[in-house]
C-alpha cells in the first residue's frame, strides 16, 4: 500500500475505522472531531488550536461535543478555519449523510469579516474527499475529449481502404460481439437440429468463402495494372500548373503567380500561332489541289475561195513599182 503522504490530496479517499468505532459512528455532533484526524486538516488552523485548548482546559472541552458552540467559537477567531456549510444537523442509523466542509481564511473587520475560500471537502459517512480544483476538472475534461477524438480517428482509420486506381473508399465498421453473447447463443441452439434444406452444403460453403477472396484479389490486380498504365502514360506530367515543392513542414509554390501567368499567355500565343499556321497550310494545300481549267479553243471562220490570193498581174505591177523606187546604179534583183 502506497504511503498516504505521497498521494495527492485530491486523489485521496481517507477513512479511519478506529476513530469511527471510538465515536460510535459519524454524526453531526462529532464530524468536526473526525475531520481533525484527517490529513486534510491544517495543523495551524483554528480547529486544531481549539482541540489543543480543550485537552489542556477541561472547562472548554464541552464545546467539542456541540457543533453550534464549536462553530460559534471559530467565528470569533482570526485565521484558517474549517466550517460545515451544508449537511444534515440530525442523523439516523439508516442515513448515509453527506457534509460539505469549507476551508476559510477569516480576517476580522469593523462591520463584517472578510472570508476567503481556500478549499472544499466532502464527508460521505466515514469517507472524506477533497474537491478537485477548476484547473484539474478542465484538464480531466480535455484529456477525455482528446481520448475520444483519438478513438474516432482510430476507428476511421480501420474503415478506410485505398487502391491505386480508385483512391480512398470506406466500409462499414464491424461490430464485435462479446464472447459471452456468442456462448449464450451457441448454447441455446446446441440441441436444435438444423433443417436439411437450410443446412449449408460443403461445396456451397467453400464457394461462398472463396468467392470474396478471389474477387478482392482480382480487383487488386486490376487496380495495380491500371495504376501502371497511368504511370507510364502520365508519369512526367503535373496536374497543377504551379505545383508545390518542399517537405511537408515547409511547402511552397514552385513559381510565382506572375511567372505562371506569363507561361500561360506564352502557351496560348504559341497555340494560336500553330492554329494560324495550320490554317494557312491547309488553305495552300487546298489551292494547290484545285484542278486547272482546260484552255478555250476558238476557231476562225474559213476564207472564201478566191479571196486572199493575189493575181499575177497585180504581182507584176508591184515589182515595177519597187524598181522605180530604188536609186540609179543600185543592183537590180533578178525578177
Amino acid at each position: 500500500m502506497a504511503d498516504i503522504k505521497q498521494i495527492p490530496l485530491d486523489e485521496l479517499q481517507w477513512r479511519q475505522p478506529m476513530a469511527v468505532a471510538f465515536y460510535g459512528g459519524i454524526r453531526a455532533e462529532n464530524i468536526h472531531l473526525y475531520f481533525l484526524n484527517s490529513p486534510f486538516c491544517d495543523n495551524m488552523s483554528n480547529n486544531k488550536n481549539l482541540e489543543l485548548q480543550a485537552r489542556a482546559n477541561p472547562g472548554i472541552a464541552a464545546i467539542l461535543q456541540n457543533r453550534q458552540d464549536f462553530e460559534q467559537r471559530l467565528r470569533g477567531m482570526n485565521g484558517i478555519e474549517y466550517m460545515i456549510v451544508d449537511g444534515p444537523t440530525q442523523t439516523t442509523e439508516t442515513m448515509n449523510p453527506v457534509w460539505t466542509i469549507r476551508k476559510h481564511l477569516r480576517q476580522k473587520g469593523d462591520d463584517e469579516d472578510d472570508i476567503t475560500i481556500l478549499g472544499t471537502y466532502f464527508a460521505v459517512s466515514e469517507n472524506i474527499y477533497q474537491a478537485p480544483s477548476l484547473g484539474d476538472m478542465l484538464a480531466n475534461r480535455l484529456i477525455s475529449v482528446v481520448n475520444n477524438i483519438g478513438q474516432v480517428f482510430e476507428t476511421a482509420n480501420q474503415t478506410q481502404l485505398w487502391s491505386p486506381g480508385g483512391g480512398y473508399s470506406y466500409r462499414q465498421p464491424v461490430t464485435k460481439t462479446p464472447r459471452s453473447d456468442l456462448e449464450s447463443t451457441m448454447g441455446s441452439k446446441a440441441g436444435t437440429p438444423a433443417p436439411e434444406s437450410q443446412a449449408p452444403q460443403p461445396s456451397q460453403a467453400s464457394t461462398s468463402s472463396t468467392a470474396p477472396q478471389d474477387r478482392e484479389k482480382y480487383m487488386q490486380e486490376a487496380a495495380l495494372w491500371r495504376s501502371l498504365q497511368l504511370s507510364l502514360r502520365y508519369g512526367g506530367e503535373y496536374m497543377d500548373e504551379n505545383p508545390l515543392v518542399g517537405d511537408p513542414s515547409g511547402f511552397m509554390f514552385k513559381s510565382t503567380h506572375a511567372y505562371t501567368q506569363a507561361q500561360q499567355q506564352a502557351k496560348q500565343a504559341a497555340l494560336t500561332k500553330t492554329q494560324e499556321t495550320a490554317a494557312a497550310a491547309a488553305a495552300a494545300a487546298a489551292a494547290a489541289a484545285r484542278p486547272t481549267p482546260p484552255p478555250i479553243k476558238t476557231e476562225l471562220p474559213r476564207k472564201a475561195s478566191g479571196l486572199g490570193k493575189t493575181p499575177a498581174s497585180a504581182n507584176a505591177t508591184l515589182r515595177a513599182k519597187r524598181r522605180k523606187s530604188k536609186a540609179p546604179g543600185s543592183p537590180v534583183s533578178p525578177s
